[in-house]
Order: structure tokens, then sequence, then C-alpha cells
């Protein structure tokens, strides 16, 4: 899901992957830790098995990550603004539902 959203072309995805792709798992390793820490307090964390909604947010933490260290900081930015309203329409469930602080 990350270097879908970095490399638009289906056909230039393999290449790209063989080139970054041990840099891309970082990136996900770093952005599994940014939603985690957003998500203490709510959640028993790590998530075993995270839902689609954090899966997508945890990509586009990964590609801004990515795109930050590249220099293309507008694009990171956005990015990080879509992963982090992902994570919090997610953490919202436990707010309006009294159930901050509650575990899963």
């Amino acid at each position: 899901m990350v270097i879908e959203r970095l490399v638009p072309n289906p056909n230039e995805r393999s290449d790209f992957e063989k080139v970054y792709g041990a840099d891309i798992d970082n990136k996900l390793q770093a952005a599994d830790a940014f939603i985690d820490a957003m998500l203490q307090g709510y959640v028993d964390i790590p998530l075993n098995d995270p839902p689609r909604i954090l899966m997508e947010a945890a990509a586009d933490c990964a590609a801004a990550l990515f795109l930050f260290d590249r220099n293309n900081v507008e694009k990171a930015r956005e990015l990080m603004i879509r992963c982090e309203k992902l994570v919090e329409t997610y953490r919202s469930r436990f707010r309006y539902f009294g159930l901050a602080g509650a575990k899963e």
C-alpha cells in the first residue's frame, strides 16, 4: 500500500520496490510506532490484527516519511494529515462511547 502511494504507475512499482523495499519496511516500522503512540491509552498496543483504517494510516505515514527524507515536504505533509485523520477516526469511537482509556 505504501508503494501505491509513491508510484502511481503500476508498471513501475516492482522496480521501485527492488530499490527502496528495505527503506519502505523501515518507514513502516516507524509508522507503526507513531500510530501506536497515538493509540496508547485507548487500546492495547500493538494491535494483533489492526483494522483496515489503521493499515491505510500506516501506509500514509510510511509514504510521508519516505517523501520527507527526499525533500518532498508538501506531499509528505498531505499524507501525514490524512494519516492523523484516519487514526483520529478510529480513536474517536472510544471517546464517543465513553470508552476513552478503555482497552479493546
